[in-house]
C-alpha cells in the first residue's frame, strides 16, 4: 500500500525547492554576502522627466518655426517693408546769441548788479563806472554855454537907452578931460622954456595929455558902437560858439550815460561771480569785456554728418539729439541750414593735433581721410539744461524707405562711386 506524501518526502512545495536550489550569495573575494535588498520604486520620477523632454522638443520645434517664418517673411519685409531713414553724426551745442557786455567808455567800476546764472533782459543794468573828469568837464562846458546864451541875447536885443546915455556921458567926460591935459600941458611948456622946471614934468604933462586923447577916441568908439547896433557877423559867432559848447555838452552827457553798462539782449548771465566781484573799483578801458549773457533759451546745435550722406539730409527735416550730460533726456529740433563748406578730419594715426581740420586735402589722401558738412539745428531749451560746448550724438530723421533700400544703402553707394571710377 502506498503512503501519503508528506512534506519531507516525495516531491516538495514550490517555495521550498526554489529557496533550496538558490545557492548562498558568494561575492567576488569568496566570502559570503547578504542577499541584496530590492530597490525603492523610482516610477514616480519617471513623468517629471518626460515633462522636460517634451518641453524642450517643443521649444526647439518653435525656435525652428520661428527662424523658419523669419527666414520665410525676411524677403517680403525687405521688398515691401518700409523704416525711417536715419543719418547720424556727433553734435556741439552753441548759444544762438552771445553777447559781450564791455565798457563803452574808460572809468573805474563802481558797482555790480548782477550774478552768475542771473537772467536779464534787454536794456537792464549791469554796471556802473564813474569818472571825475568827465563830469567836472561837463560842469565847465555848461558854465560856458551859459555865458555865451546871454551874450547873444545882449548882441540880439541891442543897447539901451541907459547904456547910450552913459555912453554919452563918458564922451564928454572925456573930452573934459583933454581940455584939461591941453591947458595944462601948455602952461608947463612955458615954465619949460623957461627952464624953470625939470624936462620930467613936462614929459609927464605931455603923457596926461595924450592918455586922455585916446580916452576920448575910445569913449566915441563905444558910443558910436551901441548907436550902430551889434554886427550881424558878431551875432553869428557868438551863435556859433554857442553850438560848439552844445555839442560838447551833449558829448560829455553821452559818456556820463555810457558810465552806467546795460545788458545788450535777453539772457543769462555766464561770467563768474567771483570774477563780477573782482572787478569792483578797478579801472576798465574802453571796449574791455565786463560780463557774458548767453541766450539759452533757444541754443543751435552743430552737427557733423559724413559727406556720403549728406545726399539725404533736407532743410525742415526733424532732428533728435541726446546730450552725454543727459543721457536719459532726448532734445529735438530741425534742420535750419546745411553748410556749404567741406570739413576733413585727419585719420587714426596721423600727424597733427586730433580733429585737425582740413580744409583742401590732397587726392592721395582724401580716400583716408574722413570728411564731413556741419549741419545746424535750432533746439527749444527752456529747461536750459543744454550750455554751451555740450556735446553729445544727433539723428536726422530723412524719411521713410524700402528696408531693402536702407539694407543695400552703403553697399549701392560703394558701387556706384567707388566701383564707377573702376570702369
Amino acid at each position: 500500500m502506498h503512503e501519503p506524501a508528506s512534506p519531507t518526502n516525495g516531491h516538495r512545495a514550490p517555495d521550498a525547492v526554489t529557496d533550496a536550489a538558490k545557492p548562498d550569495a558568494v561575492s567576488k573575494n569568496g566570502e559570503h554576502s547578504e542577499p541584496s535588498q530590492s530597490k525603492p520604486d523610482s516610477s514616480p520620477e519617471k513623468p517629471a522627466e518626460e515633462t522636460k523632454k517634451k518641453s524642450r522638443r517643443w521649444g526647439r520645434r518653435v525656435r525652428k518655426a520661428v527662424w523658419v517664418a523669419a527666414a520665410a517673411g525676411a524677403p517680403f519685409a525687405l521688398v515691401r517693408g518700409h523704416a525711417e531713414l536715419r543719418v547720424g553724426g556727433p553734435f556741439n551745442v552753441l548759444p544762438v546769441e552771445n553777447s559781450d557786455v564791455r565798457a563803452s567808455v574808460d572809468g573805474v567800476v563802481d558797482k555790480i548788479y548782477v550774478h552768475e546764472g542771473d537772467y536779464v533782459h534787454e536794456g537792464q543794468p549791469i554796471a556802473r563806472l564813474t569818472d571825475i573828469d568827465t563830469r567836472a568837464a561837463l560842469e565847465k562846458t555848461e558854465a560856458q554855454l551859459a555865458e555865451a546864451s546871454a551874450k547873444l541875447k545882449m548882441q540880439v536885443a541891442g543897447p539901451t537907452a541907459n547904456e547910450i546915455e552913459v555912453a554919452k556921458a563918458n564922451v564928454t567926460k572925456a573930452e573934459d578931460n583933454l581940455k584939461y591935459s591941453q591947458i595944462r600941458l601948455a602952461m608947463v611948456k612955458r615954465v619949460f622954456d623957461e627952464n624953470l622946471i625939470s624936462r620930467k614934468e613936462y614929459e609927464d604933462a605931455a603923457a596926461l595929455e595924450s592918455a586922455a586923447r585916446n580916452d576920448l577916441a575910445v569913449a566915441k568908439d563905444q558910443l558910436n558902437l551901441l548907436l550902430s547896433g551889434t554886427r550881424p557877423e558878431d551875432i553869428e559867432a557868438t551863435r556859433a560858439q554857442i553850438e560848439q559848447f552844445k555839442a560838447d555838452q551833449r558829448h560829455l552827457g553821452e559818456q556820463r550815460r555810457m558810465l552806467m553798462v546795460y545788458s545788450p539782449s535777453d539772457g543769462v548771465v555766464a561770467t563768474p561771480t567771483l570774477q563780477l566781484k573782482q572787478l569792483t573799483h578797478q579801472l576798465v578801458k574802453k571796449g574791455d569785456l565786463i560780463a557774458k549773457i548767453f541766450d539759452l533759451r533757444t541754443v543751435t546745435a552743430q552737427i557733423a554728418v559724413d559727406e556720403k550722406d549728406i545726399a539725404d539730409v533736407q532743410v525742415d527735416q526733424k532732428v533728435v539729439l541726446r546730450a552725454r550730460a543727459y543721457p536719459d533726456e532726448i532734445f529735438y529740433g530741425k534742420v535750419n541750414f546745411v553748410s556749404t563748406s567741406l570739413l576733413g578730419t585727419a585719420p587714426a594715426g596721423a600727424s597733427g593735433a586730433e580733429g585737425a581740420s582740413l580744409p583742401l586735402p590732397s587726392p592721395s589722401s582724401s580716400a583716408a581721410a574722413k570728411r564731413t558738412i556741419l549741419i545746424t539745428t535750432q533746439i527749444d531749451n527752456h529747461s536750459l539744461l543744454l550750455k554751451p560746448e555740450m556735446t553729445g550724438q544727433a539723428k536726422i530723421l530723412c524719411g521713410r524707405r524700402r528696408a531693402l533700400d536702407l539694407v543695400t544703402r552703403r553697399l549701392a553707394h560703394t558701387i556706384k562711386v567707388e566701383f564707377w571710377s573702376w570702369l
